[in-house]
């Protein structure tokens, strides 16, 4: 696969994920057949572009709906140790 060929189905898996959790067939708050499936889809994806920021900004998006705390915690903190990393490579000695 490309480079092109990733962020391509990138896009099109956060799109389709966004569909998924704007789907007003049920509650929005509560995990529900919609929000599974993006959650799936989502998480499912995440491996194989574990740098991606949509992907997991979709993640917390989600979470954080269905009030899973530790679970958002635990994606910002990664978050955060990946702009940590990006700014100490930048740093000038």
């Amino acid at each position: 696969m490309t480079e092109l060929d990733i962020s391509n189905a990138e896009d099109l898996l956060v799109i389709a994920a966004n569909i998924l959790t704007e789907i007003k067939v049920y509650d929005g708050t509560v995990l529900n057949p919609y929000n599974f499936t993006a959650i799936c889809m989502l998480e499912h994806g995440l491996p194989y572009n574990p740098e991606s920021l949509r992907i997991k900004a979709s993640l917390l998006k989600l979470y954080s709906k269905l009030g899973c705390s530790k679970t958002v915690a635990s994606i910002c903190q990664k978050i955060q140790l990946k702009f940590e990393k990006d700014k100490n490579i930048f740093k000038r000695t």
